[in-house]
């Protein structure tokens, strides 16, 4: 199928048209007259063209024409919304309500994956690291020295029981000063310690049958 410039232009305009409007193959090739084989060059000659014009476009003017289909989309949601107000279809228009408001929340996120809006890094912390706020290398040093350190508990414990290990002292700190308790007590029963008070009563109520010792606690 030969065609001049001015035809394969028309034709491929067509087909993106048609396409954008969310018509099948079959249809199309019924409004174009085109046969199968001839329809399948022509629609990845399209696909080429297109390419080419967004690469050629600059970032901002992508976003912009983003922000012009976003814009008739809201334009549109927010006349259904008014209209879904008078005649009382409330789940309706809170549906409405929450498309509208997720194009906008869209609208921010695009602008900020095409550097157009600016947007502060997320504060990522590991290991008591904020890493957003670290060089490469200061990060790298960093993996190093925690891999360094897992490296050395593999080589010390490895897979073994922890049940079969040694504990080390955990109590890296001052020694502790000695406690003591002077209402402490101990009675005959080594197994049973008791305040002064219960030790003046359980004596009185024992008639002096149980002897009590006061002692300072260790």
């Amino acid at each position: 199928m030969k065609l001049t410039k001015e035809q394969l232009q028309e034709v491929i305009t067509t087909i993106y048209a048609r396409m954008a409007e969310g018509k099948m193959d079959d249809e199309i090739m019924v409004e174009t007259g085109l046969a199968a084989e001839d329809y399948r060059k022509l629609k990845a000659a399209m696909f080429d063209q297109k390419a080419d014009e967004i690469r050629a476009r600059p970032t901002e003017h992508t976003y912009i024409q983003y922000m012009i289909d976003q814009a008739q989309n809201v334009k549109a949601l927010s006349d259904m919304i008014e209209e879904f107000k008078t005649t009382k279809q409330y789940n309706a228009m809170v549906g409405a309500i929450r498309a509208r408001s997720e194009i906008y929340d869209k609208l921010i996120d695009k602008g900020q994956e095409f550097g157009l809006i600016h947007r502060e890094p997320d504060k990522k912390i590991v290991g008591g690291f904020v890493v957003a706020d670290l060089s490469n290398k200061q990060l790298k040093t960093m993996i190093t020295g925690e891999l360094q350190v897992l490296d050395k508990l593999m080589r010390r414990y490895g897979d073994r029981n922890i049940l079969d290990m040694v504990p080390g002292s955990l109590h890296r700190g001052p020694a502790m000063k000695e406690a003591t308790n002077d209402s402490a007590v101990v009675v005959s029963n080594p197994k049973e310690t008791i305040s002064k008070t219960s030790k003046s009563k359980n004596h009185r109520r024992s008639g002096g049958r149980k002897v009590v010792k006061k002692v300072k606690a260790r």
